[in-house]
């Protein structure tokens, strides 16, 4: 197979892992849930990031025939609006399933046997960056819909080491739901039954395996072996790739990371190479800007931070609010950040997923809009900084900046290479929130810490296009949002590290608390 060819399938097999694994511990009713505002149910999440590999990678290039004719009335984004889509008459999940399977199975093949071209490769990247942005969204979905914290990968090991450490002598649901998967998948893998259905019947002990409403019997022993060998594969997958899990859990204990840096500013040309092949159109065509000097946060705000905002009263006064956040606070009648509980003795907790946590002194504050944000910096004397000083400070090598000449920027806050376990936390690791102190080898030049992953960060700039801004192959992609949205940078761990890069210019309206989203903040 040819090397980028290889790259791109191992690329987009890693994100359908991903996506997932937010969906296949959950039964057929926790994936029909309505949508909360901003959210499809989960599984038109999965049915149309499929549709969207077909329709790009597949019909668009070579003109094929549809794999699943109703698919298209079903998961075509551009013919349902998002108000429809929580309330479509979807078929049985497996169909679904099975349809998301087909669809990657067919890129596969299509891709193994060609050298690929540049429209091609194009393509390719697009859906899966796609995928990974809608991995993120339906991460984010779990939680707004109170559902359990998915596991790294949906990873077999983990969750049976997780159910081992934490004395549970039988398998849980979660569990049984991803070894069916799991047995299901290693039937296709050697050959032995294409697209099974496999179920596990806690009260009698048996293992169904059906395809097409018609039982397949296996032995107990087939069975034991199927599950042995994709255990086996899984647990050799960890020990031959770094630990993301041990990093995190490094993380959480990290404690503090105050204080400001001093940034010199200067002329610096922001956004993405034109070369860049994993660059969107909004990220093309800036022009040279003039940075003044400027202080901005090692860290994110922390939640106990924000929480002192919260005592004083933050949320009842208009002195702190832009007439825009007033607007909002006094519609929503909002008095605290989204999914903080008042506990016994006024102690606050935060929701996380479908547990109930204590805030956290050191933890990022998330789950806040830009309103939120800007209502913190005007008690606290602070500011957000703009897109720009963001972008200097995570990007910018100090020792270039020469009068005369635009500095040498780094793809990521520690360099160009690609983010490492070390580095950040992205990609979902584990589903949780770390220490701001945490991961000090991901550090900017000026010493800023997690400017990748970890949680998204508002700045004080609308989204706008770059003076040269040309649309893209999806020419709605950024227009959809320009002077109606805020700039978000820098990706969370929910984050593909493909988006942590220093240029990814994410975009919400300012009202949206539903995304994985903190802030950090500059002197006045």
């Amino acid at each position: 197979m040819h090397p980028l060819s290889a790259q791109l399938l191992s690329q987009l097999r890693g994100a359908r892992r991903r996506t997932l694994a937010l969906v296949d511990d959950l039964d057929e009713d926790q994936l029909r849930i309505p949508g909360a505002p901003h959210h499809a149910t989960l599984q038109w999440s999965l049915g149309h990031v499929a549709w969207f590999q077909e329709a790009w990678s597949l019909r668009h290039l070579a003109r094929t025939a549809p794999i699943w004719p109703i698919a298209d009335t079903l998961f075509d984004s551009t013919r349902i609006e998002s108000a429809r889509r929580a309330g479509l008459d979807l078929p049985p999940w497996i169909d679904t399933r099975r349809y998301a399977d087909s669809v990657l199975d067919a890129v596969a093949e299509r891709i193994t046997r060609r050298e690929l071209d540049v429209e091609e490769a194009e393509c390719l990247r697009l859906a899966l960056v796609h995928e990974e942005q809608h991995t993120e969204r339906m991460c984010a979905a779990r939680h707004a819909h109170g559902q359990p914290s998915p596991f790294a990968d949906g990873d077999l090991y983990a969750l049976l080491a997780n159910a081992l450490q934490s004395g549970r002598t039988m398998l849980d649901e979660r569990v049984l739901r991803v070894l069916e998967v799991r047995l299901a998948e290693e039937l296709v893998r050697q050959g032995m039954l294409a697209r099974p259905e496999v179920r596990i019947e806690v009260v009698t002990g048996r293992i169904r395996v059906r395809r097409h409403g018609v039982d397949h019997p296996l032995d107990a022993s087939q069975l034991a072996e199927l599950a042995a060998s994709a255990l086996h594969r899984e647990m050799m997958q960890r020990l031959s790739t770094p630990d993301h899990a041990a990093f995190v859990e490094c993380a959480r204990e990290a404690g503090a990371c105050a204080g400001d840096v001093a940034v010199p500013g200067g002329a610096f040309l922001p956004g993405a190479d034109r070369d860049d092949p994993s660059a969107f159109d909004n990220e093309l065509g800036a022009a040279v800007v003039d940075v003044a000097p400027f202080r901005i946060a090692r860290a994110p705000v922390t939640q106990a931070e924000f929480a002192e905002f919260v005592e004083a009263c933050g949320y009842d006064k208009d002195e702190h609010w832009s007439p825009a956040g007033a607007r909002w606070r006094h519609t929503t009648l909002a008095r605290h950040p989204a999914d903080w509980v008042r506990g016994e003795g006024g102690r606050w907790y935060r929701r996380h997923f479908d547990a109930l946590l204590p805030l956290s002194e050191h933890q990022p504050m998330v789950h806040v809009n830009a309103f939120e944000a800007e209502a913190w910096c005007r008690w606290a004397g602070r500011r957000l900084p703009t897109e720009f000083e963001w972008e200097f400070a995570a990007s910018v090598e100090p020792a270039t900046l020469i009068q005369g000449h635009l500095p040498k920027k780094r793809r990521f806050p520690w360099g160009d290479g690609a983010p490492e376990p070390r580095h950040a936390h992205v990609e979902l690791a584990q589903a949780v929130l770390v220490d701001v102190g945490g991961y000090e080898d991901g550090d900017s030049a000026f010493g800023c810490r997690q400017m990748a992953g970890h949680v998204w960060e508002w700045t004080a700039s609308a989204f706008e296009p770059y003076t040269g801004f040309v649309p893209g192959r999806m020419p709605n992609y950024s227009r959809r949002g320009f002077g109606a949205t805020r700039v978000l940078r820098g990706g969370s761990f929910a984050s593909s590290a493909r988006v942590a890069r220093n240029t990814f210019r994410m975009f919400l309206p300012p009202d949206r608390r539903d995304a994985f989203a903190g802030f950090r903040t500059c002197a006045q």
